[in-house]
């Protein structure tokens, strides 16, 4: 699904935050999870672009602090900031 942003309208990126957490509560009540593949800078400072990664992201962790040990490719950049 898509939402639409008049550029620079503040109340269009708290009614699309609003909508994105609904979205992702609704996902969860599913089972499922919700990922932002692009929004402006202020929607993914309010809901952020990664919904829980669950059990995949612990092992993704694992995985990263096996191959990066000092976290020196793209930290936080991932699901579960990895």
């Amino acid at each position: 699904a898509a939402l639409a942003l008049r550029p620079g309208a503040r109340h269009d990126v708290d009614a699309v935050t609003d909508v994105l957490r609904e979205w992702r509560a609704i996902a969860r009540a599913c089972t499922g999870y919700a990922r932002i593949e692009s929004a402006p800078l202020a929607v993914k400072e309010a809901v952020g672009v990664w919904d829980e990664g669950g059990a995949a992201a612990r092992i993704m962790q694992r995985i990263k602090r096996e191959l990066d040990p000092r976290n020196i490719l793209n930290p936080g950049r991932f699901v579960e900031s990895i």
